[in-house]
C-alpha cells in the first residue's frame, strides 16, 4: 500500500504536476519477548528441558532452564503436559501430539479438536475431545497410537493419578475415585461444602493420602460467598480444610513439602505447611498460570504469566524475565516521550500488567512496574510535561518521572464494583498536568450504574498525602462516555448518551466552572461514536455504521463518508467495550487517523473525505494505540495485539520534472479522461529496470503494469481499469534512482 509521504505527495501533484517524489515507508516489529504463556513444564528426566505453551501459537522448548526458548510446534496450542516417564503431549485446534523425544520432534495421533490433557506414566495419556459441540474424553494405554472413549466423564475439570494407580476426578461439584483395577467404575467420595466451586484443580499426592487441590473462582455478587483458594485433604478426599485466608489460586507449583502458589493478580506466594502465614514473593501484575518449583530449595523458581515467564534464582528477592525467544506478546498502550538531550523514551503497557520502558529504541527493556494494568490506548502523557503520565484501567495510576516509578491515586472518588468495572477514558488538561477527567463504566452481574464522569486535581500543598488529590463526581452526568480538553484546555467536550438509546447522541463543551457553553447533536441516532475536536472542526466515526463525518463549524453542518471496514469482536473482561477506537491528528496536523480494532490504521490526508489503510507489513489488524515519535517526524508506534511496530515513512527524494535528468521521462496518457483503456507513454535513455504502477485516490495500489528491465527509448503500456470505479488515479514510474508521478481520470 502506498505510504503516508505518498499520499501527501499525490494532493500535491493535483495542483502542481511538475512535483515528483520517490518514497518508502514501512512497518517493523520491535523486540519484546513474553506473553499468554498458559503452561510450563519441566521433563522429569532432565529438567533443564522445559516446554511452554503459549495459547493459540504453539509449544516452545528450551535445553537451559527456561533462560531461552525456541519454537518446536506451530499451530493453536491449547494445553501441554509430560508423564512421568517423559513422554510429551500438546492438544489443540490441529489435534493431539506425541513427542518421545523430550519435545525436539513431534507426531499427530489424534486428528480432532482436544483443548486439555492429562498423562500418567507407561503409555497413558486422557484428552478432552470436542466435536460438533459436544465434549468427550478419550483414553490411550500407549502413547496415543490408539484410543478409546472414556465415557461418563464429561464434566470432568482435573484429575489426579496417584502412583498405585488410583485416580480421583472432579466433576460438577463432587470428587470421585477409581481403583486401579478399573477406571470406569467410580464412586463419589466428597460432594460440595461451602468451600468449592465447580473450578477445583488438583496439585499433588503426597503419599496415598495427602492431597493439595486449589481453585480460582470468584463469586462477584455483592452479598455472596467468595470461595477459592489453596485446600488440603489428609484422608485421600474425603473431607477438605483450607489452607490459607487467599480467596483464589490460578497456579500451583511445589517442592517436597513447600507448595507455592499464584494468584490471578499476579501475586506469587509461598505456604510452608508449619507456618501460618504464606509469604509473598513476588508480584507479576497479570495471572499466573503456571509454576515450576522443583528448584525451591536452591532458591529457583520459574513462572509463567499472562505477560511472559519470569525467574529467580534467591527465593524471589529478585525476578528477571526469562522468556527470551518467545512471540511478542499483545500491547495495550504506547507513549512515548523525550529523553535526554536529543533521544526519546518508549513506553508501553503489556496487555495483563506490567509497564515497560526503553530508551534505546526497544533493543532493551526494563520493566518498570508489575502492578499496573491499562486498559487499551489508556496510558496518556501530560502534554506540557511529558514527565507526568498516567495509566487507568480498575484503579488509576500516575508517574512522575518519565514512567520509572508509578503511584496508585488514593482516594479515587468512584466506587470500581464488578468484573465489568472499567475506566473507559482519562484526559489531561493540557495547561495543567495535575489535572485529569475520567469517565469510567461500573457494572457487576446485578448490579448497574452507567458511566460516569469524574474530575480531579492533584493538590502539592496539602500536608496529608492522602487528601492531596481533590475530586468532584459529576452525577448528573451518568452516560457520558468520552471526555477530551480543548487545545487550550479552556473547555471539556463531553459525549453522552452511549448507553441510553433511542436519545440522539449528542457533546456538550462544559467550561472550568461546569456551565454549558456548547450542546451539539451528533448526525444519526445510533450509538457508538468516536469523536475529535479540533478547533471548529468536529470529527465522528460511527463504528456501527461505519461512518465517518466531520463539521467545520461545530455542528452547523456535516458531511460524511461510508468506510469498508472488518468487524472485530473480542469477549475478554480486560479489553471490554469502552476503549475500541481513536481519532488521532498528526504533531502537524496534516494526517488523520483512525484505529478501530481489527482494521489496522486507516490514515486521511483530507480532512477525512477519503481513507486509506497503513497495513503493509503490520502483522495485526488489532491496533490500540498509536503515538509520535519526538525526534523523528516520519516515525510512530503502535500498540497491538501482535507487539509492538514502528512506521517509518521518509521522503528519499524529490525534484521538479525541469530538472529531472534525461534518463526518464513520463509522458501525458492518452485519452485522458478515459474509459476504460488508456496508453500511458514514457522513455528511458539508458537501459534500466522500471516499475510503473497505478494507485487509486485512496493510496491503494490496483495495478503493477511494469517490473522488469527494458531498453533505452520510447515505451508505452496500455492500462485497462475494467472493474474499477470513476475517479482519479495515479501513475507512479521508478528506474534507478529517479521516479516521478502522474495522474489521470477515469470517468465511465
Amino acid at each position: 500500500m502506498m505510504t503516508n509521504s505518498i499520499r501527501l505527495t499525490i494532493l500535491a501533484v493535483l495542483f502542481a504536476l511538475s512535483t515528483h517524489t520517490s518514497d518508502a515507508g514501512t512497518w517493523s516489529q520491535i523486540d519484546f519477548t513474553g506473553g499468554n504463556v498458559s503452561t510450563i513444564a519441566s521433563f522429569p528426566v532432565d529438567r533443564n528441558i522445559m516446554l511452554a505453551c503459549v495459547d493459540g501459537k504453539g509449544v516452545w522448548r528450551s535445553t537451559d532452564r527456561g533462560m531461552n526458548w525456541s519454537a518446536v510446534l506451530e499451530g493453536y496450542i491449547l494445553d501441554i503436559d509430560i508423564s512421568r516417564d517423559d513422554m510429551a503431549y500438546a492438544v489443540g485446534e490441529s489435534g493431539v501430539f506425541v513427542s518421545d523425544d523430550s519435545g525436539e520432534t513431534w507426531r499427530n495421533c489424534l486428528n480432532c479438536i482436544a483443548s486439555v490433557v492429562f498423562a500418567y506414566r507407561d503409555g497413558i495419556v486422557s484428552v478432552d475431545t470436542y466435536s460438533s459441540g459436544v465434549h468427550s474424553w478419550r483414553l490411550s494405554y500407549d502413547n496415543g497410537d490408539n484410543w478409546e472413549d472414556w465415557n461418563g466423564i464429561d464434566s470432568t475439570v482435573s484429575f489426579l493419578f496417584l502412583q498405585d494407580g488410583t485416580v480421583f476426578r472432579n466433576s460438577e461439584n463432587v470428587i470421585y475415585r477409581a481403583e486401579p483395577d478399573d477406571w470406569n467404575r467410580w464412586e463419589d467420595v466428597w460432594r460440595q461444602n461451602s468451600y468449592f466451586e465447580p473450578d477445583l484443580r488438583f496439585g499433588y499426592a503426597v503419599g496415598d493420602s495427602v492431597v493439595y487441590a486449589y481453585s480460582r473462582y470468584i463469586d462477584y455478587h455483592p452479598v455472596g460467598y467468595q470461595a477459592g483458594g489453596l485446600f488440603r485433604s489428609d484422608d485421600s478426599c474425603t473431607s477438605w480444610e483450607k489452607c490459607t485466608d487467599i480467596y483464589s489460586v490460578s497456579a500451583f507449583g511445589h517442592c517436597g513439602d513447600t507448595v507455592v502458589i499464584g494468584t490471578p493478580d499476579g501475586d506469587l506466594y509461598v505456604v510452608i505447611p508449619e507456618v501460618e502465614q504464606p509469604e509473598v514473593i513476588g508480584n507479576f501484575g497479570g495471572e499466573i498460570t503456571s509454576i515450576d518449583a522443583l528448584g525451591y530449595d536452591e532458591g529457583e523458581i520459574i513462572v509463567s504469566t499472562k505477560s511472559g515467564i519470569f525467574r529467580t534464582n534467591d527465593g524471589g528477592q529478585n525476578w528477571q524475565k526469562s522468556d527470551a525467544g518467545h512471540p511478542h506478546s499483545e500491547i495495550v498502550s504506547v507513549q512515548v516521550i523525550p529523553a535526554g538531550r536529543d533521544g526519546e523514551r518508549i513506553i508501553i503497557a503489556s496487555k495483563e500488567g506490567g509497564i515497560y520502558y526503553s530508551d534505546n529504541g526497544g533493543d532493551t527493556w526494563i520493566w518498570a512496574s508489575s502492578e499496573v494494568r491499562v486498559t487499551p490506548g489508556l496510558l496518556r502523557k501530560s502534554a506540557n510535561a511529558p514527565r507526568r503520565i498516567y495509566a487507568a484501567e480498575s484503579s488509576i495510576h500516575v508517574s512522575r518521572d518519565n514512567g520509572e516509578t508509578w503511584k496508585l491515586i488514593e482516594p479515587f472518588p468512584a466506587s470500581y464494583y464488578g468484573w465489568y468495572a472499567r475506566t473507559v477514558d482519562i484526559d489531561i488538561d493540557p495547561r495543567d498536568s495535575d489535572r485529569i477527567v475520567v469517565n469510567y463504566y461500573n457494572h457487576s452481574l446485578d448490579h448497574y450504574t452507567g458511566t460516569i464522569l469524574v474530575s480531579g486535581r492533584f493538590d502539592a500543598t496539602m500536608e496529608n498525602e492522602w487528601d492531596r488529590w481533590r475530586w468532584e463526581v459529576d452525577t448528573d452526568k451518568h452516560g457520558s462516555f468520552r471526555s477530551q480538553f480543548s487545545a487550550d484546555g479552556s473547555l471539556l467536550w463531553v459525549s453522552y448518551n452511549w448507553y441510553r438509546p433511542p436519545v440522539d447522541p449528542l457533546i456538550q463543551a462544559l467550561d472550568e466552572s461546569g456551565e454549558l457553553v456548547h450542546e451539539i447533536a451528533l448526525p444519526g441516532s445510533e450509538n457508538g461514536h468516536y469523536y475529535l475536536v479540533d478547533d471548529s472542526n468536529i470529527y465522528i466515526f460511527n463504528e456501527n455504521k461505519h461512518r465517518f463525518w466531520r463539521s467545520p463549524d461545530l455542528g452547523v453542518s456535516w458531511d460524511y463518508c461510508d468506510l469498508e471496514l472488518d468487524e472485530y469482536v473480542r469477549f475478554d473482561d480486560r479489553n471490554i467495550a469502552g476503549h475500541l477506537g481513536e481519532i488521532i491528528k498528526s504533531p502537524d496536523g496534516e494526517t488523520l487517523y483512525l484505529l478501530y480494532p481489527g482494521n489496522g490504521v486507516l490514515t486521511s490526508v483530507d480532512n477525512g473525505r477519503t481513507w486509506g489503510r497503513l497495513d503493509e507489513g503490520l502483522e495485526s489488524a488489532v491496533v490500540w494505540q498509536i503515538d509520535f515519535s519526538v525526534t523523528d517526524m516520519s516515525c510512530f508506534y503502535a500498540a497491538t495485539d501482535n507487539g509492538l511496530f514502528k512506521y517509518d515513512s521518509k521522503t528519499v527524494e524529490v525534484k521538479s520534472h525541469d530538472n529531472m535528468p534525461c534518463s526518464l521521462s513520463l509522458g501525458r496518457n492518452f485519452p485522458n479522461p478515459f474509459n476504460p483503456v488508456t496508453t500511458i507513454p514514457f522513455s528511458i535513455s539508458s537501459s534500466s529496470h522500471v516499475r510503473l504502477t497505478v494507485y487509486s485516490a485512496l493510496g491503494q495500489r490496483v495495478a503493477t503494469l511494469i517490473d522488469n528491465p527494458l531498453p533505452a527509448g520510447q515505451h508505452s503500456v496500455q492500462f485497462n481499469a475494467e472493474g474499477l470505479s470513476s475517479g482519479l488515479y495515479f501513475i507512479h514510474i521508478e528506474v534507478g534512482t529517479f521516479s516521478e508521478t502522474g495522474s489521470m481520470l477515469l470517468v465511465k
